[in-house]
């Protein structure tokens, strides 16, 4: 017998992640957001080009593993169930690396006629209640300020021409094959120089994306160059991406 059996997980970090479960549940419950469970297979796959679903056979049809209940949740919206909450299991194929794995849990919720910023509050929130004190520093920034901060280029207005400026000035090292996507480097400086800005020890909000990365949010209705979303990141990572899409 190999000695291999072993779980890679301490018993320490196993019952830091149930507290952090039973806490989410608390805080929901408490504010009247209903906990749900949605159907991890599916006969569709999802239309985001940049995220990939594992596949699997039965009675000679495709199904899919979902990479989040979203699709499924958002019936439960459309038939009338209000606010809904779920804690998933979900599965993205070809990610693996210190911060993805291929299987990893995902919370996911939706809360009526609530905005980006109202849902920035309610992370702030939750995250309050979940985290050390010594984590609970918390700012927020625009994309747009974020970026004429650290690189004194406004991504709104930049071509991709000026980005590539940007990134050589900076001594940014470009990777091969970068192509005239303006999203594809405005990502790439967002890896390079802007994340690494972030606080090393505390939670960091960066929203009002540009229009292009819009997903699923939507547009400002005073600047349609950008989108009603933003991210929450711990030092570099990126935890949180949330949409006001209603």
């Amino acid at each position: 017998m190999t000695q291999h059996w072993r779980p890679t997980a301490s018993l320490k970090n196993i019952k830091e992640r149930a507290r952090i479960l039973n806490g989410i549940r608390a805080f929901f419950t408490q504010k009247n957001v209903l906990e749900v469970n949605t159907p991890v297979i599916s006969p569709a796959a999802i239309t985001d080009p940049q995220i990939e679903s594992f596949s699997t056979q039965f009675n000679q049809h495709t199904y899919f593993l979902h990479t989040s209940p979203e699709f499924y949740m958002k019936r439960l919206l459309a038939a009338g169930s209000g606010d809904i909450f779920q804690i998933a299991n979900v599965f993205r194929d070809d990610e693996l690396g210190r911060h993805h794995n291929p299987e990893f849990t995902l919370l996911e919720w939706y809360r009526i006629n609530f905005d980006h910023h109202q849902l920035m509050d309610e992370v702030q929130s939750l995250l309050s209640e979940l985290v050390p004190a010594e984590k609970k520093q918390f700012q927020r920034i625009s994309y747009q300020q974020a970026f004429i901060n650290q690189l004194q280029i406004d991504p709104f207005n930049a071509d991709v021409d000026a980005l590539k400026k940007c990134a050589e000035k900076n001594k940014i090292e470009i990777p091969q094959g970068m192509e005239n996507d303006k999203d594809m480097w405005l990502d790439w400086l967002m890896v390079e120089k802007i994340a690494p800005s972030f606080s090393k020890n505390g939670f960091t909000f960066l929203y009002d994306y540009p229009a292009s990365q819009a997903s699923l949010a939507r547009l400002d209705k005073n600047d349609s160059r950008k989108a009603n979303r933003f991210e929450l990141f711990f030092g570099e990572l990126e935890l949180v991406n949330g949409v006001d899409e209603f």
